[in-house]
């Protein structure tokens, strides 16, 4: 019906319209990266970027920072993040990163994964959504906290280390818990108790990331 009235006036009638979804605790976590710039370029350090990992069901966050994007920075991210909700969910959502897909394809194809992002996902038992290209509110949940962290961590303060910027997120942390969530009008830190039951648990020995390379020698 909405998209038959906006199609008198509007060329692309369905642009900017998508449906919000739920999901039940422990199905879906989301991941994102933050660029933070030279934050700490002050003490030689040129680039700062965040990793945010976020519990769909509760909106709980993880927060941490590095200075480096690659394969292995990535996915070590990925075994603090599990390492400090006790579990892992089902199901990760992510962009179109080079770190987990091994090349862009035509819509509708099957997207191939990096094989280290398949190995990882299978070791701790997840499955990769890899979201449609230019689909920015399949992630909502995180691209929001990417946000809220630079507005509530990050803004009118003066850092001088990554373990810092670590430490401030973690005391943070519990007043962002402590908040009733707009949107599904709980307490984040409450209904995060439904969502961490519901996560798989960790497997006895970590995933340790490889970054390989091919050279042909002559």
């Amino acid at each position: 019906r909405i998209a038959a009235e906006l199609a008198e006036t509007d060329d692309n009638p369905l642009r900017g319209l998508h449906r919000r979804f739920e999901v039940i605790p422990g199905a879906q976590a989301q991941v994102d990266w933050g660029d933070e710039g030279d934050l700490l370029g002050h003490v030689g350090i040129p680039q700062v970027y965040s990793f945010h990992l976020v519990l769909s069901h509760s909106r709980d966050p993880f927060t941490c920072f590095t200075t480096s994007m690659d394969l292995a920075t990535f996915w070590d991210c990925h075994r603090r993040a599990f390492a400090h909700f006790g579990g892992v969910p089902s199901t990760i959502v992510y962009d179109r990163t080079k770190t987990v897909i091994r090349r862009h394809v035509a819509p509708r194809a099957a997207v191939p994964l990096h094989p280290e992002a398949a190995a990882f996902a299978e070791h701790y038992g997840f499955s990769i959504d890899v979201l449609a290209a230019y689909r920015p509110t399949g992630k909502g949940r995180v691209e929001r906290q990417v946000l809220i962290v630079r507005d509530h961590v990050l803004a009118g303060r003066c850092f001088d280390s990554i373990a810092e910027l670590d430490g401030a997120f973690a005391a943070w942390l519990p007043i962002r818990r402590a908040q009733v969530h707009r949107t599904h009008g709980q307490v984040i830190s409450v209904r995060a108790e439904a969502d961490r039951a519901g996560l798989r648990p960790l497997p006895d020995q970590p995933y340790l990331v490889a970054d390989r390379h091919l050279r042909r020698v002559g």
